[in-house]
């Protein structure tokens, strides 16, 4: 289940018609400044068809009011002296490259896990980045040799991002090393406590009992010319709890229109238990290997249009799936329709 605290930051505020946006990170990242109060929250939604429960708006209001809390600015988080004692000692035991020379330390704060917009809230942990200069003639090879030798005992090494870096892990620690660019880049992070989010106060969760299972609703078999939008919440069974509210599946149309795939979307109702705040669309490569094309689309209106650029090589795509995201951190149920051709 993903936390409300991290999702109620999902509202937009940018045109729903014809506003789309790529999907290059993890879900539930945005730009836009999260709602500092319950009525800023409810006022970037679409109107309501049916206000939200007594329960609902009282979770909701009690989420925000802890997110904020935990999330001001100067609250407190992970021990900075203690992780860079921490860090210094896996530092040490890593050693460096014969004639590096040092150019650069900086302690790097990670907030991850800490239920608060991206770069902001407190600090969950620190890592130590250093830069060294290497010795001229210095290989990616001849970098890695020493810390394959240095960390061979109880450190599982994997392969880093590029075939200029490595990765070696031991339990809680970990040292990132990045011979790229004939310099020396090391991250390094030591066995400190890493701060978590603490638990709010908040009243139970809801558990939508009262709307059909979303397992029990009828899903084609295969991609239709069209769909309609489901009508009410359903449920959802959730990690930490019996259920969770999810939202109904947006109804959608997809055609193809001049070298874009234009998406018509719409809600029946839309219930104050399971507000849309996004709908995400993926576009299916033509291609097996090639992961889809997506994007997110913000609601602010019982329906609307989006107009989605894709790249040349999904200009034969005939598959879109769409679901929406509700402003609770739930995702509906997947439909697929095709894309149709413009006659």
């Amino acid at each position: 289940m993903v936390p409300l605290l991290a999702v109620l930051v999902l509202a937009g505020c940018s045109d729903s018609h014809d506003s789309t946006t790529a999907d290059t990170s993890a879900p539930n990242e945005t730009t836009d400044a999260a709602p500092r109060a319950y009525t800023e929250l409810i006022a970037r939604l679409p109107p309501f068809d049916e206000p939200p429960s007594d329960e609902v708006t009282a979770y909701r209001i009690a989420t925000l009011e802890a997110r904020s809390t935990r999330c001001a600015p100067g609250g407190e988080g992970a021990d900075k002296a203690a992780f860079l004692r921490a860090n210094g000692e896996v530092l040490v035991l890593a050693g460096t490259v014969r004639g590096a020379r040092l150019a650069s330390q900086v302690a790097v704060p990670h907030r991850d896990g800490n239920g608060c917009p991206v770069g902001l809230g407190p600090p969950t942990y620190f890592t130590t980045d250093r830069t060294y200069r290497l010795p001229a003639g210095t290989t990616a090879s001849d970098v890695f040799a020493h810390y394959e030798r240095v960390l061979h005992y109880g450190w599982l090494e994997t392969s880093g991002r590029a075939p200029c870096s490595r990765s070696f892990a031991q339990a809680a620690a970990f040292i990132e090393v990045d011979a790229c660019s004939g310099r020396l880049r090391i991250e390094a992070l030591g066995r400190a406590p890493v701060v978590t989010a603490a638990a709010g106060r908040l009243p139970s969760r809801p558990f939508g009992l009262q709307y059909p299972a979303a397992a029990d609703q009828p899903s084609a078999s295969e991609p239709t010319d069209e769909v309609a939008s489901g009508d009410t919440c359903e449920r959802g069974v959730g990690v930490d709890v019996p259920s969770i509210i999810l939202p109904p599946p947006p109804g959608i149309r997809a055609e193809r229109r001049d070298g874009a795939i234009v998406v018509e979307w719409s809600f029946e109702r839309i219930l104050g238990d399971c507000p849309p705040t996004r709908i995400v669309l993926s576009v299916e490569s033509p291609s097996p290997d090639v992961p889809p094309h997506t994007a997110r689309v913000d609601v602010h209106e019982h329906s609307g249009t989006a107009e989605l650029r894709v790249p040349d090589s999904f200009r034969e795509s005939s598959v879109l799936r769409a679901a929406t995201e509700s402003v609770d951190g739930a995702r509906s149920r997947v439909v697929t329709v095709l894309i149709r051709r413009q006659t």
